[in-house]
């Protein structure tokens, strides 16, 4: 029988689902981002006008520095949780996706083994699945796709927010 390797974390990452999730965050990282850029402009005018600002105004623009900072570091948070939240389901559903690949695989290819191939020291190059992996895991999202649109897509934006980036489990 034939032996294949795949490597999964790369199947995940050319997901066409999971480079959607990832594209669906970035409004979000790039408002942290901004927000992040304005606290350190904050932090400059600060040093700038130390020298002729009253120490009540000093004390008032640092709280609202620290207020900012606390707010960001919160929102970065729950950014962060709502992106391993989204990572956590897309590999779930990687998962029971690839089961089924690797089935047809095995029934209809011959293949007799299929391995991660982090597991694996060397192999020839093609034993490696991957590419076709990731291929039949699109096209299978594709012909999906007019059925659950609808459903998919209200269920990502009511989770929407920044990189969905996790290591899927073989």
């Amino acid at each position: 029988g034939k032996v294949g390797v795949v490597d999964v974390l790369k199947v995940y990452n050319d997901w066409d689902v999971q480079k959607k999730a990832d594209t669906e965050f970035q409004p979000k990282r790039q408002e942290l981002e901004k927000k992040d850029q304005d606290i350190s402009e904050m932090k400059k005018s600060l040093q700038k006008q130390k020298s002729v600002w009253s120490a009540d105004k000093i004390a008032k623009q640092e709280a609202e520095i620290k207020t900012a900072e606390r707010d960001l570091r919160d929102q970065v948070e729950s950014l962060s949780e709502e992106i391993d939240k989204k990572a956590k389901g897309l590999t779930k559903e990687l998962d029971g996706k690839l089961q089924k690949i690797y089935k047809d695989l095995v029934e209809k290819e011959g293949y007799t083994l299929i391995l991660e191939k982090r597991a694996v020291r060397y192999n020839k190059p093609e034993m490696d699945l991957t590419k076709k992996i990731t291929e039949m895991l699109n096209k299978m999202e594709s012909a999906a796709a007019p059925a659950e649109s609808e459903k998919t897509s209200s269920a990502v934006k009511s989770e929407s927010s920044s990189s969905i980036s996790g290591s899927p489990s073989v």
